[in-house]
């Protein structure tokens, strides 16, 4: 009877052992990342302004992201090369994207909500480093970039403008340019919808384009009638706006251009049109 009653216990104690080891895997199983759905990159491209400006490839960079002490990139844009030749980036949840800087008090990294595969880098002071770009799959990276270099330049002198461009961010497509005191151009939103981000950069008397030291100048909008559309600064980006179109018609807005708070250079009236 005794050997009996060790016999029932012994097997109670291995089906329980059995049952925690089950439990404990499958709870491992729905919260781990699969170790088999990796995602495969062989190199990258940055685009900016619709631009390619650094590629890595067979462990070659070429290019380098360039920006002036004070100011902060248009959004750069990060796209994956797959090995069958197509470009891409990562469509599940589970990956994400690792900015790492080698010195920061030389350039940081700028993201907004909903850039999860694209950056801005601000610069800090002027000098060389180094950006490196991986893709996290959980505790560990399914890919890492060679080092890619960041050059902040000294800001340039003061430079007095004398008109404008306003392109859009992602493509840079020139929307809106302003020379002469004559506008090209016109921008169109829908009610309730808000364009893109859009860039200004001003123009010099040669015709080149630049943008003034933050630190002593802001941008200022003036809306001819703001119940229809709206010009605004996007976030807290210096040269970056949006225009949100509130009602169907059209109206015209006026990019002012401000150094330590006094208006230095106004833009005429610039075309809005609202559509349904």
């Amino acid at each position: 009877m005794l050997r009996k009653n060790l016999t029932i216990i012994y097997r109670y104690i291995a089906t329980l052992i059995m049952l925690v080891v089950l439990a404990v895997g499958c709870s491992e199983d729905s919260t781990a990342p699969d170790d088999d759905h990796h995602f495969e990159a062989i190199g990258l491209t940055l685009r900016q302004n619709g631009v390619d400006i650094v590629s890595y490839e067979n462990g070659a960079v070429t290019g380098e992201i360039e920006v002036e002490e004070g100011l902060t990139t248009t959004l750069i844009s990060v796209r994956f090369l797959l090995e069958d030749g197509t470009e891409g980036i990562p469509e599940d949840d589970e990956f994400s994207l690792r900015l790492n800087i080698e010195d920061e008090s030389i350039a940081s990294i700028v993201q907004h909500a909903g850039e999860d595969w694209s950056f801005h880098i601000k610069g800090e002071s002027h000098g060389h480093t180094d950006l490196t770009i991986s893709v996290l799959h959980g505790d560990h990276a399914d890919f890492e970039s060679a080092p890619i270099e960041i050059h902040v330049e000294e800001h340039g002198g003061e430079e007095e403008p004398v008109g404008l461009i306003i392109l859009e961010e992602d493509t840079g497509d020139t929307l809106i340019t302003v020379n002469n005191g004559t506008v090209t151009g016109s921008l169109s939103v829908a009610a309730g919808d808000t364009t893109d981000h859009l860039v200004v950069f001003f123009l010099n008397d040669e015709g080149e384009t630049f943008q003034p030291d933050p630190a002593e100048h802001a941008l200022t909008f003036i809306n001819a009638d703001a119940a229809t559309a709206e010009a605004m600064q996007h976030e807290d980006e210096a040269y970056e706006m949006v225009v949100v179109g509130k009602q169907a018609g059209s109206t015209t807005f006026v990019v002012r251009l401000l150094h330590d708070g006094t208006p230095e250079f106004d833009t005429p009236d610039i075309p809005v049109t609202v559509t349904q």
